[in-house]
């Protein structure tokens, strides 16, 4: 059975600024700081404090359960600049080993084919998962966190 439940989290982008004019200009290198705060099962667009995303989740959540949010946090950027600390949102579960594993299979993966596109293959308990944005010419996994949240 699929649910919509709605990640809430801080998000800021620091840096990024031109360090030179020009159509070619390098720029100063961006820091983004993404936390997880709580998940709610209906969408807080009007009531919230922070940002939020639908995610899919294959279970039926309740108010006052904990679950685990995976998160992959990279890096990217281009000839012009670097951004540290971009996330991909891997999915939300509400098993703390099956959050784990997912965490280990990645960096796993990531450690053993860096740069293979296709080859971490996400448990189809992970609807939202979308490819993996941690590999690329530019990317880099940092690492991938997994955080235990409340659900509102």
């Amino acid at each position: 059975m699929k649910n919509t439940v709605y990640l809430e989290y801080f998000y800021r982008r620091d840096g990024g600024e031109a360090l030179s004019s020009g159509r070619w200009a390098d720029h100063a290198d961006t820091h983004i700081d993404f936390s997880p705060r709580c998940v709610h099962i209906v969408d807080p667009t009007e009531n919230r404090r922070h940002m939020t995303d639908g995610v899919i989740v294959n279970f039926v959540p309740k108010a006052g359960d904990t679950v685990w949010s995976v998160v992959a946090r990279y890096q990217t950027g281009s000839t012009f600049g670097t951004i540290y600390g971009d996330y991909s949102i891997v999915g939300i579960y509400n098993d703390a080993n099956k959050a784990d594993d997912i965490r280990k299979a990645i960096e796993n993966d990531y450690r053993c084919k860096t740069k293979e596109h296709g080859s971490f293959k996400p448990p189809h308990e992970s609807p939202n998962y979308s490819g993996e944005s941690w590999k690329g010419y530019f990317e880099r996994l940092e690492g991938v966190e997994v955080d235990s949240l409340l659900v509102k």
